[in-house]
């Protein structure tokens, strides 16, 4: 289900809300929830930061989902929202448990600029950045190293060469990458390197064709 960037933080105060009124059914529901680190384990910068610390304390070392979206003006104004900077500081330490991440109209330069280290455990990440961001700026990406990505969603943001090759991608969607492009040997080299891709889309993309692949491809 596609969201906006309206409809999304509601999803999430729905589920929190959620939580906390199946709490108040009976003490075993209160005591089963209590008892499940899973049904915890999400930060999103739509929710309070009381929220987000106590999901994270919580959840315990169970795998983390993580979603950041940039609101508008009518509802970033509301004191309990998360600041970008105020949710980076409570999420970095917990980057080794991240498994899901998603971020919406971000910039990428504050948001991922303090995210260097590796991210072993993430297997699903989406980044859609606010503005373009040419090929060698996004290097310090999670150190380069995400060696169980499965699901990978970049628009506005070109394609870290410090991120390949993958050898286990499932789904991969690259949008609105111009100004140096992409080179297409990398795309190919991607194909053939992730036998169990099962969904690839590419679309705005600045293709650099080599003239040896041009030559390849006129043969």
């Amino acid at each position: 289900m596609e969201m906006d960037a309206l409809s999304a933080p509601m999803c999430c105060r729905n589920y929190m809300s959620a939580l906390f009124k199946i709490r108040l059914v009976a003490e075993l529901w209160k005591e089963t929830l209590d008892g499940s680190p899973c049904v915890w384990a999400i930060a999103s910068s739509t929710l309070p930061v009381q929220q987000n610390a106590s999901n994270i304390q919580r959840s315990g070392e169970w795998p983390l989902t993580i979603h950041y979206i940039e609101l508008p003006a009518s509802l970033e104004c509301q004191r309990e929202i998360l600041s970008n900077i105020i949710f980076l500081q409570l999420t970095k330490p917990t980057l080794s448990r991240w498994k899901v991440a998603y971020f919406d109209k971000v910039e990428i330069d504050a948001v991922f600029q303090p995210l260097d280290r590796s991210a072993t455990l993430l297997q699903e990440l989406s980044i859609h950045s606010q503005t373009f961001i040419s090929p060698g700026t996004e290097h310090y990406l999670f150190g380069g190293q995400l060696p169980n990505i499965r699901h990978l969603d970049l628009e506005g943001i070109s394609l870290p060469a410090s991120l390949v090759p993958f050898g286990g991608l499932t789904f991969l969607e690259l949008g609105q990458v111009f100004d140096e492009g992409i080179a297409a040997d990398r795309l190919f080299d991607i194909v053939e390197g992730n036998p169990g891709l099962e969904h690839l889309s590419l679309a705005g993309l600045g293709l650099q064709i080599s003239p040896a692949l041009a030559t390849k491809a006129t043969i």
